[in-house]
């Protein structure tokens, strides 16, 4: 279900896993992720895909993935 608030017609940018984001960086953002656990799956191969997916999501929500600063 597309979000309500994105005017039809708007621009989606599709990810290699088939995913639709409204913008760019969130489309980004959600590659980067993919890019981690797979980082993390070849340095940790005796992790499961339950301890990759925790380990990857408490990373994304400590890092700043723009280094934009907002003000």
């Amino acid at each position: 279900m597309k979000d309500p608030r994105i005017v039809q017609g708007s621009p989606t940018f599709k990810t290699p896993d088939g995913l639709e984001h409204a913008t760019w960086n969130a489309a980004r953002r959600h590659l980067t992720g993919l890019d981690l656990l797979d980082t993390l799956r070849k340095a940790g191969p005796g992790l499961s895909d339950r301890q990759l997916l925790a380990l990857r999501d408490g990373l994304l929500e400590s890092w700043n993935v723009s280094k934009r600063t907002k003000g």
